[in-house]
């Protein structure tokens, strides 16, 4: 059985980072993702400042959809509350997919290995060695990381935390759209608008090219989500005026 110092689960930005980090520190790492990357990913793919400054190295133009620079809070009613146009550091609007795998590559590159479409069911604890539980096989490490996300099967399984309530856990819709409509007040803005749920948040970011608006809820709000969002589109477009939206993709 391959031994490994550390094993992290889960292969998104915090996963892959963490893994980057600690191979460039000489650790033998394996990050295990359940999906098959890239995958695509329920987010509006708005990075700040600050995520950026963490990353040590610039994005690739490929990357990146839109430079932000500014941010708009909207009521429900559609309404203006808000509006800075000097945010702090410059954030940007990435393709979730793709940006995800492009933090893979980069973990790979330091040394650590990769392996997707590998579900963790469960963690055992020894005195010097932990073993993760897959389908289908098992590996050791020293040290186990869990970034799998709210659900982590790795907080669960080892006590960590039980199972999440609804009203503790979240969940996202998100549409986008082709267009070659980009008004020139949206060219560089980030949307946050009010839903009318408790604890939720609707979004737009637009860029040269198309449109991304998505919701996210409580857990328990998911029998509405759709709803929601439908709402949401509605008013975002009313708002616009005529803007020619092709339906690309729902996540």
């Amino acid at each position: 059985m391959t031994k490994f110092d550390v094993i992290i689960v889960g292969a998104g930005p915090a996963g892959s980072a963490c893994a980057r980090l600690l191979a460039q520190a000489g650790a033998k790492v394996l990050l295990l993702e359940k999906a098959r990357f890239p995958r695509e990913k329920s987010c509006g793919g708005l990075l700040s400042g600050k995520t950026l400054a963490s990353i040590d190295a610039p994005l690739p133009d490929r990357l990146v959809l839109s430079k932000v620079h500014g941010m708009r809070m909207v009521a429900e009613d559609g309404k203006l509350q808000a509006e800075s146009g000097h945010l702090p550091g410059r954030a940007v609007l990435v393709d979730r997919s793709q940006f995800d795998w492009w933090m893979v590559e980069r973990a790979c590159q330091a040394g650590a290995v990769y392996r997707d479409a590998c579900e963790v069911v469960r963690i055992v604890n020894g005195r010097e060695m932990a073993t993760v539980y897959l389908i289908g096989g098992a590996l050791v490490a020293k040290w186990v990381v869990g970034a799998d996300g709210a659900a982590s099967t790795v907080a669960r399984t080892v006590g960590l935390r039980k199972a999440w309530r609804s009203w503790q856990s979240g969940i996202t819709l998100c549409r986008e759209w082709q267009s070659d409509t980009l008004p020139a007040d949206q060219s560089g803005f980030a949307e946050m608008h009010a839903v009318g749920i408790p604890g939720a948040l609707g979004w737009c970011f637009a860029w040269d090219g198309g449109w991304r608006i998505g919701v996210g809820a409580p857990a328990f709000f998911k029998p509405h989500l759709t709803e929601t969002l439908d709402k949401l589109v509605k008013k975002i477009t009313a708002m616009r005026g005529s803007i020619s939206l092709l339906p690309v993709k729902t996540t």
